[in-house]
């Protein structure tokens, strides 16, 4: 050896420049680190919101659902009693035309529809006299579910209601 130290600064210069270097990605990656920070956030607040209004389109839909589920229900319901009321015409019609001819209390009467179910209604007299020896609280179930109101009727009246509902004859 020459007996002169090593010149280190070559060495110390590339060691500075380098540690500069890697402080300048170092500091990026930070940088970088954050802005993903911040894009993650965003990211979860919009995934948030995203949630929030789907769980009100859910809502939504679901009380959507309901009324037409409704609506539904209220339509079948129309039609039973718009097909109970057309049956109870033809019904009436019959009736009337029999008691016209057959003045006899054996004239046999065509059942009524119950208006809310369709259905003939259960206890309907199946002639002229079972008709005048009803009952008043059969008689007033009849007229219920004829939904013919007889609230304030009095038996008479009652009675004067039920024949003229099944077969347009007034006492």
């Amino acid at each position: 050896m020459n007996g002169h130290a090593p010149n280190l600064q070559p060495g110390l210069d590339d060691y500075r420049q380098f540690t500069s270097i890697l402080l300048r990605i170092n500091a990026h990656l930070d940088r970088l680190d954050e802005r993903m920070n911040a894009a993650e956030a965003r990211a979860t607040t919009n995934e948030q919101r995203v949630a929030a209004h789907l769980d009100r389109l859910d809502e939504r839909m679901a009380a959507a659902e309901a009324r037409a589920t409704a609506n539904e229900q209220r339509t079948a319901a129309l039609h039973i009693r718009i097909m109970a009321m057309a049956n109870n015409l033809d019904r009436r019609a019959q009736n009337a035309a029999c008691c016209q001819f057959f003045k006899s209390p054996l004239t046999a009467l065509a059942p009524l529809v119950d208006l809310r179910t369709g259905h003939e209604i259960l206890g309907f007299p199946t002639t002229l006299a079972e008709l005048s020896q009803l009952d008043e609280a059969t008689a007033r179930s009849i007229l219920d579910a004829l939904e013919v109101r007889h609230e304030e009727r009095d038996w008479a009246g009652v009675i004067e209601l039920l024949r003229y509902h099944a077969y347009y004859k007034y006492a």
